[in-house]
């Protein structure tokens, strides 16, 4: 025998929000059940001394709900897709509760509606829609508040719903319970009786445990999802970046090895400097993937001291000082700024990250300024990078801090990238003690990239 504990957390997942009753959560939670056989359950047990544990064990004990709680947390637990898991929520948790009619909604990304992801009447799927946040449905209230919507007798429902179609299906009772996670409503199971329903706390108990059942498989599918996503996107982004320096490579490499190809020494010195430069990009791309690894694994090891802006500016500046027709462009106006608290070679990277990115996206010939601007404290120094370029609405300037992310703007001049240096370069300066944003340029022309460090 193997004991199966429904939903120990029942009771603080939902009991900042008011419910359900505190001895019905208690009972529930503290009920075990040991099945036996193909599935069936033949022993009750609870721990729990009340009387309302009593009475809950003993009602539940010969209910086909409680079976079917148990094989959906079976069947749920090998499926990830967020439809599917809508499906078997919808499907059993009609057979176990005793309704009619069954679905489950979730909030969409913008959180101006409810999608509804399956229904089920009859034990078929049925038509699916979508659910406006201003609709005057239990549905939408139960999501909306975070409570839920309890309609005993088909009075309630017209006087609380005197939209919904009555011929459609029987509808004597209704039933819409939020959907918890992490103390948060992400949408509602609506269930739907042929008869009137006391709702009890018993049958509350066990419709709250559905619930919370259903949203933990939602969860664990989203997150499955995301991280899915994430993956692609790693592996996309790493060979796409590494594919194009390591072709030019070995084009350049074959080059160089021909005999019958006459080359002059400087020819096959510029060579040489081309795959240089290229080995150079693959290195860059290779730590920047490895770092983001460390980042996400904990905290980056920095070394934190005081430090000297003017070295550490040059040093980033120095791969555009370099090429004349870039020298002209830049200008750097530090003010006589104060030495700051970080780690020099880091605060070099976010430097250089920002100037690429700088560069990259301004119009061929417009200037890049870095520049010390006051920040309205002592404590602290700031520093800006001013571009010419496209500019980026204010939705995008939070996204591209995300990982993999380069918005149309940035697609549309043609530059290659992995979508990793904002999101590493605020992650950095955020560890040393600091923090990065972006803002519209002076007058609205172009993008400043604003970089706040403690004053040492």
């Amino acid at each position: 025998m193997r004991p199966l504990r429904i939903l120990r957390q029942l009771g603080p997942a939902t009991r900042p929000f008011g419910w359900p009753p505190p001895r019905a959560a208690g009972a529930f939670r503290d009920l075990v059940v040991r099945s036996r056989g193909a599935g069936r359950v033949s022993e009750v047990e609870h721990t729990s001394s009340d009387a309302s544990g009593e009475a809950l064990a003993g009602g539940l004990s010969s209910a086909r709900g409680l079976e079917e709680l148990i094989e959906l947390t079976v069947l749920l637990s090998g499926v990830l897709d967020e439809h599917e898991v809508a499906v078997l929520a919808a499907s059993h948790g009609a057979a176990a509760l005793g309704a009619s009619a069954a679905f489950v909604a979730v909030s969409d990304e913008t959180g101006s509606g409810l999608d509804m992801l399956a229904h089920v009447r009859g034990g078929e799927e049925v038509r699916r829609c979508r659910l406006q946040a201003d609709q005057r449905l239990p549905v939408v209230d139960a999501w909306r508040t975070a409570l839920p919507v309890l309609l005993h007798t088909p009075e309630e429902i017209e006087a609380r719903c005197p939209a919904l179609d009555p011929g459609r299906e029987a509808r004597c009772a209704l039933a819409a319970l939020p959907l918890h996670v992490d103390g948060a409503a992400i949408g509602a199971l609506n269930l739907t009786f042929a008869t009137p329903q006391g709702f009890d706390a018993q049958q509350l108990a066990l419709m709250t445990a559905f619930a919370q059942l259903c949203a933990q498989a939602i969860r664990r599918g989203r997150l499955t999802h995301a991280v899915e996503r994430l993956r692609h996107d790693f592996v996309m982004t790493a060979s796409h970046e590494l594919r194009t320096p390591t072709a030019a490579i070995y084009g350049l490499a074959v080059t160089l090895q021909r005999s019958e190809i006459a080359l002059s020494p400087e020819s096959r010195e510029e060579l040489i400097g081309m795959i240089a430069s290229q080995a150079e990009r693959m290195a860059r791309v290779i730590e920047d993937l490895r770092l983001t690894g460390e980042l996400e694994a904990g905290a980056p090891h920095l070394h934190i001291e005081s430090v000297d802006l003017q070295p550490v500016v040059q040093e980033a500046t120095s791969r555009w000082s370099q090429v004349p027709a870039d020298a002209r462009r830049l200008s750097v106006e530090l003010n006589g700024a104060p030495a700051v608290r970080a780690d020099p070679v880091r605060l070099q990277q976010v430097l250089a990250s920002l100037l690429d990115n700088a560069f990259k996206y301004s119009p061929a010939g417009s200037p890049v300024t870095l520049r010390a601007v006051p920040a309205g404290t002592n404590d602290i120094v700031r520093l800006a990078v001013q571009d010419q370029g496209p500019g980026l609405d204010e939705h995008a300037r939070v996204r591209v801090f995300e990982k993999f992310v380069r918005e149309d703007a940035m697609h549309r001049n043609g530059v290659s990238g992995a979508g990793l240096g904002l999101f590493l370069s605020r992650r950095l300066v955020t560890a040393m003690g600091g923090r990065l944003w972006l803002e519209d340029g002076p007058a609205g022309r172009g993008l400043a990239a604003c970089l706040e460090l403690p004053a040492a």
